[in-house]
């Protein structure tokens, strides 16, 4: 069966985010369709995220999909040294110690301290977007300060960041993770989209449509890699610097998130327990 959606509606999201839509064969070829939608996300995110909707995700029952799939990897303002990567010690949430590749790097970074947490910005190329890393200070665990932080907090400390000298010891970690969203997004506020009493008629005439499942897969990717001559000419002014260096050694369970400079909206949030796994 064939849904037709409103022009209007196909004008505005093509507007507003660039995001055709598609008519599938979901009744009479739904696996052939998965796999199409697939390969989009693939072309999408450069190969770095497969298999978005798992075998069985599709069926002949299916009326509309959404999907989401983001790929990032920046290059840093200022870049990590290959060289100055060296194994060391990281304690796991469970208390665990572990060997893990950490990255050092002694430059002018915005730091700041307080309030039981210590965050840091790494700016990437361009400084459009900035990694922040938030770490909880030794006596507060990563969970309390996950449910006490909030986004007009984050934004807040953002505004206190201060240019200091820093020796960063950050790890090399690959986060990775896929999401079914509809039990989130249903305590959230909106279970009537995934239910019976769902009203998409501003999208088509078509009553009878729902939301069956909202999939979210995201890989972030952090390593030494950045901008070369940035980071060249940085670490030629720090060296010269007498400034006293701030300690920031991310060696227990951080958080991150990818922040856009300009707007303050959060690309990516996680947290990394175990940066070998």
């Amino acid at each position: 069966k064939q849904y037709k959606f409103k022009w209007l509606y196909l004008w505005r999201v093509n507007r507003a985010y660039d995001a055709p839509i598609e008519r599938m064969p979901f009744r009479t070829e739904p696996n052939e369709s998965r796999l199409e939608i697939n390969k989009w996300v693939e072309r999408k995110t450069k190969n770095r995220i497969v298999d978005l909707l798992p075998d069985g995700s599709i069926t002949d029952l299916t009326a509309l999909v959404l999907t989401n799939a983001i790929y990032f990897k920046g290059q840093w303002d200022k870049k990590f040294l290959e060289e100055n990567t060296k194994d060391d010690e990281f304690k796991t949430l469970e208390g665990e110690t572990v060997r893990a590749a950490m990255m050092t790097m002694q430059d002018k970074l915005s730091v700041y301290e307080g309030d039981g947490l210590k965050m840091i910005e790494l700016p990437y190329a361009g400084k459009q977007f900035s990694m922040l890393v938030v770490l909880p200070s030794e006596d507060e665990s990563i969970k309390t300060l996950e449910k006490s932080l909030s986004l007009s907090d984050i934004n807040h400390y953002a505004d206190l960041l201060t240019e200091r000298k820093v020796n960063l010891t950050l790890p090399k970690f690959k986060f990775e993770a896929d999401y079914q969203l509809k039990p989130v997004l249903s305590r959230m506020g909106m279970p009537i989209a995934f239910s019976n009493a769902a009203d998409f008629t501003r999208m088509t005439r078509i009553p009878e449509l729902k939301i069956d499942q909202v999939y979210h897969k995201a890989v972030v990717e952090v390593s030494e890699e950045g901008t070369e001559a940035a980071a060249a000419t940085a670490v030629v002014i720090v060296r010269k610097s007498v400034e006293v260096p701030v300690e920031f050694n991310v060696n227990r369970p951080f958080m991150f998130l990818i922040r856009d400079n300009q707007s303050g909206t959060i690309l990516f949030m996680g947290r990394v327990t175990n940066p070998t796994i």
